[in-house]
């Protein structure tokens, strides 16, 4: 055994949820595709604590999992909505923005202030990956849109991948 110790995802939100509500920063790596092209498996990202008074459409969200996995997803702030007189999140990944969850406020751990892949810094502010974001917030209200869109990646990927 090399000494390294494996430790449950629900201990890590526990955890994280502790550090962000007393203001503090946490930082981890992320895993998974979902976020994909904005985040890869691996990178890591240093999550800030929510302030539910600044939440804005196209931020990047920590969640706490609901279910049996328990721990946390990192997904995009699609749309803020009124269900019942509560106000709701409507969280989505990258990858399937038409596909977004339904998140209560009190799930919500922090807001990813910042993403580094190896030992680079990439902006969430600028470049790319922020109009990336806006744009899926738009084609989140005009689904049509995204719907082209990813077709023609399907069709880019089939001729140009050969």
């Amino acid at each position: 055994m090399n000494g390294s110790v494996v430790v449950p995802a629900s201990v890590i939100a526990s955890l994280t949820e502790e550090v962000l509500q007393k203001g503090g920063r946490f930082s981890f790596s992320v895993r998974g595709t979902s976020m994909r092209p904005t985040l890869r498996d691996g990178d890591r990202v240093e999550v800030g604590p929510v302030s539910k008074e600044v939440l804005a459409p196209g931020q990047i969200l920590v969640y706490r999992a609901q279910g049996d996995a328990d721990g946390m997803v990192v997904h995009r702030l699609m749309r803020l909505e009124t269900q019942k007189g509560e106000t709701v999140c409507r969280i989505g990944p990258d990858a399937a923005p038409l596909c977004p969850e339904t998140v209560s406020l009190n799930r919500l751990l922090g807001i990813v202030e910042r993403l580094f892949r190896g030992s680079r810094e990439l902006s969430l502010r600028r470049g790319w990956r922020f109009w990336w974001g806006r744009f899926l917030v738009v084609g989140y209200h005009y689904p049509w849109m995204l719907r082209i869109l990813f077709r023609l990646g399907r069709i880019r990927r089939r001729f140009f991948s050969r």
